[in-house]
């Protein structure tokens, strides 16, 4: 299922390699007979520098890039301050195939059935949960994006899949999962020290040479000086003679 995209969208979550439509409804246009489609600056993750939409005409676009963007329409529409598209590098999939996301990043459920499904964590885990919200609805013919936040723990969360009546929808595949990927290390974690240079333990050597050269020299000159503090002995005066 190829998905469409209103040109108003205020953020549309997309992946690497998708291609989807631009569309836009008539009652939007105002006065304009078209609306174009371009980046409002930086990057661009599109196959074209700009789109120009027609009602009941949707326009194809591919996403080749893995970069975020802010766009704008031209005219601008009334309601609509900024415009961003966010890629995430999980293609889109169905909810019994459950989720492989990183904390921060968004993941896209596609709901092919002609019935509603809901997610919610197993009841046996309730509190086991990595996402905002306590249960998701994925419409029939249409998609979800959900955003993982970036605190999310890391591990294997599972997942319940079942229509509005509470009747399971993947029992051919088991118990779905979300696994949630390693974000290496809460924030704020600690680097680890760099280890002490080699050369420190030269300085420990070159004191005591100090203090050797010093005694040495001392001893030296006080061997030298020794012999002149040995005292002059006085000479016997002789006896006269009468």
């Amino acid at each position: 299922m190829q998905r469409q995209f209103n040109v108003f969208s205020p953020v549309i979550v997309v992946y690497e390699g998708e291609s989807f439509d631009w569309v836009v409804n008539p009652a939007e246009l105002g006065t304009a007979s078209a609306i174009t489609v371009l980046p409002a600056e930086g990057t661009w993750p599109l196959d074209k520098p700009s789109y120009t939409v027609t009602p009941g005409t949707p326009v194809k676009a591919k996403v080749i890039g893995n970069v975020g963007a802010d766009f704008m329409c031209d005219p601008p529409a009334l309601n609509v301050t900024t415009q961003k598209i966010i890629t995430t590098p999980c293609a889109a999939d169905g909810p019994c195939n459950g989720a492989v996301v990183a904390p921060g990043n968004y993941f896209i459920w596609l709901n092919e059935t002609a019935d509603t499904l809901m997610a919610e964590p197993d009841p046996a885990n309730s509190n086991y949960w990595p996402l905002p919200q306590p249960k998701y609805a994925v419409p029939p013919k249409s998609w979800i994006a959900v955003e993982v936040p970036a605190y999310a723990s890391a591990g294997s969360y599972p997942v319940i899949i079942a229509n509005k009546l509470g009747a399971p929808q993947c029992p051919q595949l088991g118990q779905p999962v979300i696994i949630v990927q390693s974000n290496g290390g809460p924030p704020g974690r600690k680097k680890p020290k760099k280890p002490a240079k080699k050369s420190a333990p030269a300085k420990k050597k070159a004191a005591p040479a100090k203090k050797s050269a010093s005694k040495k020299t001392a001893a030296k000159a006080s061997k030298k000086v020794a012999p002149a503090r040995k005292p002059v002995t006085a000479k016997k005066k002789k006896k006269s003679k009468r």
